[in-house]
């Protein structure tokens, strides 16, 4: 991670999250895809090895460029560009899209599928969350975790593997996959692009199964007639009469499409060459302007360019050409950090001094319930003393009056005897007195 710097998280899923980041010393903006390895299965781990492996061959201007791939501690973290988002947020927010738009949808991901199909590859799970968008009306394939290479071999694989409601009919009841598969899937794409839903929904793959083989789409009478023929022609359930990428380029819908991409780093590229390019790079559709050419074969030049040779430099140049801005980008975004950092800074100063008030009244309220206690504590052993004093002063009274009362006895039993005694001697002095 020293080469990045994490900016935002942008997307979550099972796999784990997606981060906008940069990378360090350039400001060119990244999307860091972490995938945990905790819970993976051995073959989860190929699957994504194998996207890995797959997404590191590919260069094509509509397919998702990995950059880079590294690990961690926990994760595998693969380094692709980054997107401004995917056709179904699109979908979410706007519901369908215009016809225009889906022209353009249309011929680059025959482009791109066109130049899978050519080295073997099969994607397996085309659908408008796997196709991201990026600025000048440029589309990019991604998410590889599905995809597979044909060997020369192999005709066609026997997995499922996919997304239901965009898996043909021979993926549900053969199990069997070739680069027709991902025509279907892009017949369903295309399909909600337009009508706001796929063509076939069901809740059960049972379910959707028996509707594939028993029902036909359902097409909206604002839908063109050029559209709905290629529509008609890719969600045919028999694969061997299903629509071609060749008949799909040379169709009235797709075949004519001029696809303008914005090339201001392309002409200062190739501005310092003895060649006068325009301003605007116009890519037409090869089979348009080529007649023989097929679609697999046309994608491998764009006006004069190589796409294995060339597109690299190109978008390499591209980037190079973006670093003004992207700095630019990046010291916002660093000035916009500073401003978070110093609200937080503020914010954390401010609950500081919250806490700092809150202990302080705390402690003063401990210390004045300390006194009170101190004042109770002193009343209770000044009216312990008092009690005790109190005691003392009747005990004391008792006994005095005890003293008093056997001195009273004492003296009474004295007198007493006195009296017994004259009385002893008087008798005595009676009988004496007899006798004489």
């Amino acid at each position: 991670m020293k080469y990045y710097t994490k900016l935002q998280v942008i997307g979550r899923g099972s796999f784990g999250e997606v981060h906008r980041a940069r990378l360090n010393h350039t400001g060119q903006l990244v999307a860091l895809k972490y995938i945990s390895r905790s819970g993976k299965t051995k073959e989860e781990l190929k699957t994504l090895e194998r996207e890995i492996l797959i997404l590191r061959k590919l260069q094509h201007p509509f397919i998702v460029r990995q950059l880079d791939s590294f690990e961690t501690a926990d994760d595998i973290v693969v380094v692709t560009e980054l997107a401004q988002g995917d056709l179904s947020q699109i979908l979410k927010y706007d519901r369908t899209i215009e016809e225009s738009e889906i022209r353009l949808i249309a011929y680059q991901l025959v482009q791109a599928l066109s130049y899978l199909h050519a080295r073997r590859v099969i994607h397996r799970d085309l659908k408008p969350s796997n196709v991201l968008v990026f600025e000048n009306r440029r589309i990019k394939v991604a998410d590889f975790g599905f995809a597979r290479v044909l060997s020369p071999a192999t005709l066609f694989l026997t997995s499922i593997k996919g997304t239901p409601l965009y898996m043909a009919p021979e993926v549900l009841t053969t199990h069997r996959t070739d680069t027709r598969s991902d025509l279907w899937s892009l017949g369903c794409l295309l399909y909600e692009l337009a009508v706001g839903r796929p063509p076939y929904v069901a809740g059960t793959i049972f379910a959707l199964t028996n509707k594939l083989q028993r029902c036909r789409p359902e097409f909206p009478s604002t839908i063109s007639s050029s559209l709905r023929s290629i529509l008609e022609g890719l969600l045919v359930p028999t694969a061997e009469e299903r629509m071609t990428l060749d008949q799909l380029m040379q169709s009235e819908f797709i075949g004519n499409v001029p696809l303008l991409v914005s090339s201001t780093a392309l002409s200062h590229r190739l501005s310092s060459s003895s060649e006068k390019v325009p301003k605007t790079h116009v890519i037409s559709s090869p089979a348009s302007k080529r007649p023989g050419v097929s679609a697999s074969e046309s994608i491998t030049s764009f006006d004069g360019f190589s796409l294995v040779d060339d597109y690299v430099d190109w978008y390499e140049a591209l980037l190079q050409d973006r670093k003004d801005i992207s700095s630019r980008t990046h010291r916002e975004e660093e000035e916009e950090e500073e401003k978070k950092h110093r609200k937080e800074e503020e914010k954390r100063r401010k609950e500081e001094e919250a806490e700092e008030e809150r202990r302080r009244k705390e402690e003063e309220e401990e210390r004045r319930r300390k006194e009170e206690e101190e004042r109770r504590r002193k009343e209770e052993e000044e009216e312990e003393e008092k009690r005790k004093k109190k005691e003392e002063e009747l005990k004391e009274k008792r006994r005095i009056e005890e003293e008093e009362e056997r001195r009273r006895k004492e003296e009474e039993e004295r007198i007493r005897k006195e009296k017994e005694e004259k009385e002893r001697k008087r008798k005595e002095e009676e009988e004496e007195e007899g006798k004489n």
